[in-house]
């Protein structure tokens, strides 16, 4: 093989790798993802007095700080959890230490005013909200 076919079959399909990888950029992030950081959720109607919400970058629940009144702080580090994001409509439905949480609501920049449906025990604490009005606010 001559020198010249050579380097141009290195050339060629090293051109073509390097218009390729311009080409190719990653995939957008999931709508989810408009949730990323802390949320405080409040029920003013109720004793949950405030329920911090953590997500990733993708939108996912990675982390929940409740507080029932003056009783107790809880922290769950690993909340069984999917969050849905179409348009301006959020859903984010979560379990973890037998709690559940389930909030519906309409994003509207850094609020989402909603209504949850929740669980929560701690101790002799048990609090139940069944379609409650409640907002989140990004912290």
């Amino acid at each position: 093989m001559s020198k010249r076919l050579a380097g141009f079959t290195l050339i060629v399909p090293l051109a073509l790798l390097t218009a390729l990888s311009g080409c190719l950029s990653p995939p957008p992030p999931p709508p989810e993802a408009v949730l990323a950081g802390d949320w405080s959720l409040t029920a003013p109607e109720t004793d949950l007095s405030n329920l911090m919400l953590r997500f990733d970058e993708n939108g996912a629940l990675t982390l929940v700080v409740y507080k029932i009144g003056d009783s107790a702080t809880l922290f769950q580090t690993s909340p069984v959890a999917t969050s849905d994001v179409n348009g301006d409509a959020v859903a984010i439905v979560a379990t973890f230490d037998g709690n559940s949480l389930s909030f519906v609501g309409t994003l509207d920049g850094n609020t989402i005013d909603g209504r949850i449906t929740t669980t929560i025990t701690s101790g002799s604490l048990i609090l139940v909200i069944d379609d409650g009005p409640a907002t989140m606010t990004r912290l």
